[in-house]
């Protein structure tokens, strides 16, 4: 239903009208990157209620945590939270989460996405951060 880019926000920018934001769930945001050996605020995919289907273009590791919901690697059944290895034209599919509410794709390496006031976080309202906000 909804997927945005999140990290652990923006805190401090109260002042300037800009809410902290970032992951609704930091528990599992910080477990995926962990699990990559990304720095644990590396910015994630947070899939809210629905996961999606995620085409590789390059050999890369990701792994999903959180919310529990049916994965696979090119119709093949793939367990969450363990690292997986997708080769170039390999899809990534998640469904419906069928508990919890947020599941977070985290990839080794993390994502390439413009820092705005120190946060890649999408913030919605504002129209800024995560991919073309």
């Amino acid at each position: 239903m909804h997927t945005t880019v999140q990290d652990l926000g923006r805190p401090g920018r109260s002042a300037m009208g800009v809410p902290q934001g970032g992951a609704a769930d930091t528990l599992s945001l910080r477990a995926v990157n962990r699990l990559l050996g990304n720095d644990e605020g590396a910015a994630a995919l947070e899939m809210t209620m629905i996961g999606g289907a995620f085409l590789a273009n390059a050999p890369v590791q990701v792994a999903v945590v959180g919310g529990t919901l049916d994965l696979s690697v090119d119709g093949i059944p793939a367990a969450p939270g363990e690292v997986l290895l997708l080769q170039p034209g390999q899809t990534l599919r998640g469904g419906r989460l069928t508990r919890g509410v947020r599941a977070y794709l985290g990839i080794r390496g993390g994502f390439d996405v413009l820092a705005v006031l120190g946060s890649a976080s999408t913030l919605a309202t504002a129209g800024f951060g995560g991919h073309q906000g």
